[in-house]
């Protein structure tokens, strides 16, 4: 919802998704939790990829297992409050 706000009243912003990764057995279920999370707020595109689907997407990062979440980026904040405050105004 931010980025069609962010499209409608020209305020900067740009996709920039996101991997995190995990180096430990560990993690794998903080990720697939983190994952479920996601789904239940309407996260879509979340994917959990294998070492070898990591290593194929990002060469350099050695990692065991990852949460590649493809709706992350950023945005102007003072812009963005800029508009929700003159839209409560």
């Amino acid at each position: 919802m931010l980025y069609e706000i962010c499209r409608k009243n020209s305020i900067l912003h740009r996709n920039i998704p996101k991997i995190i990764v995990t180096t430990e057995e560990a993690g794998l279920e903080r990720l697939r939790e983190m994952r479920k999370r996601g789904g239940w707020n309407g996260v879509s595109g979340l994917q959990l990829l294998l070492r070898a689907e990591l290593r194929k997407m990002e060469p350099r990062v050695n990692g065991l297992v990852a949460l590649f979440v493809p709706s992350t980026g950023i945005f102007d904040v003072h812009g963005l409050m800029k508009y929700f405050y003159t839209e409560q105004g």
